[in-house]
Parts: structure tokens; C-alpha cells; sequence
């Protein structure tokens, strides 16, 4: 079995800083993704129309926009925020 790591940008880095609660359910279904890659189909992650290798996590009203690099064996965490601000943001990666 092939461990992923798992990068976290500094936007989102913050988010898990000032969100305790929730920052710690993204945190586990991260870590739980990058032990195990086929666990990605037991959590609500879809993937970007219009957006190549992007992927979304969906956890209550927030989303985190992540990356998969299977070369690289490496998950990289962009963005995590509420539902409405995170596609706006989306437009600069």
C-alpha cells in the first residue's frame, strides 16, 4: 500500500487555525484519504468541471479544493472555506 502526503497551502492552512471544529474533520478525512487513496469514495469529494485534476471536499456548508498527484504520491489542500467564497477564489489556482 503507497502512503500519500499531504501539503496544505497557506490559505488553508489558515482556515484550520481559526476554524478549530471544522478544520479538525478536514484534517481527518485528509488523513484518512492519504493512508488509504481508496477511501476517497467513502467521503463527498467530486470532481471540478472545467478545472483539470482539481477535486472538492464537501463537509456541512464548507468545501476544500485540493489537487491529487499520484506521480508525486502527494495530496496538496488549496483552499478551504465556506460554500460561496470558495468558488470565487477558485479562479486563481
Amino acid at each position: 500500500m503507497t502512503y500519500y502526503r499531504v501539503r496544505y497551502k497557506k490559505e488553508a492552512q489558515k482556515f484550520l487555525l481559526k476554524n478549530k471544529k471544522v478544520g479538525l474533520q478536514f484534517h481527518r478525512v485528509f488523513d484518512s484519504i492519504s493512508k488509504d487513496i481508496e477511501s476517497v469514495d467513502l467521503y463527498n469529494i467530486k470532481n471540478l468541471q472545467d478545472y483539470n485534476n482539481l477535486k472538492r471536499l464537501k463537509i456541512g456548508n464548507y468545501r476544500s479544493i485540493f489537487k491529487m498527484d499520484s506521480e508525486g504520491q502527494l495530496i496538496i489542500v488549496a483552499i478551504i472555506g465556506p460554500r460561496g467564497d470558495i468558488y470565487k477564489k477558485i479562479k486563481g489556482l
